[in-house]
């Protein structure tokens, strides 16, 4: 009996084993998920965070990646938010450089030959019709596009509402003139109850001629040099030095002002947010804080005469890219893209404490509603719906050599008296026109001179484009 058992278990055996042939286990074996492989590309950018903090920018790299497991974004590590300049630069000696990176100004990039021309990307891609013309113009070198805009941020006035009421004073709203905008921070200046109208006048120098001319734009520039000794830029100049030698901004106020009334006697940042500044100079990326942290009734009106402005950031595509298509691809979906932006709206929505602060790009109605939906921020709405008209580009990251047009260069000029403080034999530019408004120089005086200079970094920029 026991044999028979035996006998019967080896046929068994023999019959199960005949079953798994090799042939037939060839068939069942599965179609590899990415028969061509795994195609990756690699992302810099400085918002990134930690990968504990897995803040809003990661999730969106996540939700691309879910998408399709055969293209994936891995974040490049080696550039140091803290020396992006720096990073980029040793990553394109060692031709590493990311496939799709934040870059800190268009025209660097262009001079340092980083970036693709997207130009084939763009041209049948209805999405990019929808950006905003100021984002567009600004990037574009002779008929080439070099940039994609990744966020989109608006800067002007804020204002606390709830101490104009406080006040019984008139509150400016979107489309205020200059005269109800000086009304109002004159009537709010009242430092010895521990108040003051404004946060500071120097943005004024940069943004005054955009405002007060047809044919000039931010600080000044034309789209083909600088204006820094035309009328209208002296009157910014002037403008700005007003406001600060009546009282009107946080750091007119003596020392024991601010200590006695104000709770900082430092950074008006803190007085603004202790409320204690009636209006204030800032930008959208600053939404989270404002939204999150403070107690008082604000809005956003802008700046005079309905203007506002927009500053961008730009992605750009290396030149070096194996994988051009999906680059601007990603790059598409973590800026302007409808469904993308959709996606940063649904990540936000579903959780506390994240908010999206930079705006739409794509004047699309079904994302703008999405976006105004979850921010019921009256005065930003009003801008937005007027964006066209109303738009002015920070020159930073488009305009060619303006940082040492603005700011860095020299001019051989000594201000001050030697020995004493605030003594500079070579002043800059940016010494000069600080000194016109928040010093005793006549800024008339040196006008045509640093103009000059102005524009000869300007050309000497644009000439390295060229090359």
């Amino acid at each position: 009996m026991k044999k028979l058992v035996y006998v019967l278990s080896l046929i068994v055996f023999v019959v199960a084993l005949a079953a798994c042939s090799p042939e037939e286990k060839e068939t069942t074996t599965k179609t590899p998920a990415c028969p061509n492989g795994v195609t990756t590309i690699s992302y810099a950018n400085w918002n990134l965070g930690t990968e504990d903090e897995n803040n809003l920018e990661r999730r969106m790299i996540a939700e691309f990646n879910a998408q399709d497991e055969c293209r994936q974004v891995i974040i490049d590590e080696n550039i140091d938010p803290a020396d992006w300049a720096g990073s980029l630069n040793a990553a394109a000696a060692a031709g590493t450089l990311p496939d799709v990176f934040m870059l800190q100004t268009v025209p660097a990039a262009l001079a340092n030959d980083w970036v693709l021309d997207i130009s084939s990307y763009i041209e049948n891609d209805t999405e990019w019709d929808g950006l905003a013309t100021a984002l567009t113009e600004s990037i574009t070198y002779d008929d080439e596009t070099y940039a994609i805009p990744f966020g989109m941020f608006m800067q002007g006035y804020w204002i606390n509402n709830d101490l104009f009421r406080q006040h019984n004073a008139y509150a400016p709203e979107f489309g205020f003139t200059w005269d109800e905008f000086d009304n109002a921070i004159s009537a709010m200046t009242k430092p010895l109850e521990g108040v003051v109208g404004l946060s500071e006048e120097i943005s004024i120098v940069d943004y005054y001629t955009a405002v007060n001319s047809d044919n000039l734009g931010w600080h000044s520039f034309d789209g083909s040099q600088f204006n820094l000794n035309f009328s209208t830029y002296v009157e910014g100049v002037t403008k700005a030095k007003s406001y600060f030698d009546n009282g009107y901004v946080l750091d007119a106020q003596s020392a024991e002002t601010k200590e006695t009334y104000f709770d900082s006697p430092g950074w008006w940042g803190e007085a603004w947010d202790s409320g204690h500044i009636a209006i204030a100079w800032e930008a959208t990326w600053a939404l989270p804080h404002l939204i999150n942290d403070l107690t008082f009734d604000w809005d956003f009106i802008g700046m005079p005469g309905g203007k506002v402005v927009l500053i961008p950031d730009f992605l750009g595509v290396s030149a070096a890219t194996e994988h051009p298509e999906l680059a601007y691809e990603f790059a598409k979906w973590m800026s302007f893209s409808k469904e993308g932006y959709l996606k940063r709206i649904e990540i936000a929505n579903d959780n506390e404490g994240i908010v999206v602060n930079t705006l739409p790009l794509i004047d699309d109605e079904e994302v703008v509603n999405a976006y105004f939906d979850t921010l019921d921020v009256r005065g930003l709405r009003a801008v937005y719906d007027d964006l066209d008209a109303s738009a002015i580009v920070e020159g930073v990251k488009v305009i060619p050599g303006y940082v040492d047009s603005r700011w860095n260069a020299p001019t051989g000029i000594a201000i001050g008296t030697e020995g004493e403080e605030g003594y500079k034999e070579n002043a800059s530019i940016g010494d000069i026109i600080w000194n016109s408004f928040r010093g005793n120089l006549n800024y008339s005086d040196y006008a045509d001179a640093i103009n000059t200079i102005a524009n000869q970094k300007y050309n000497e920029a644009v000439a390295s484009l060229d090359k």
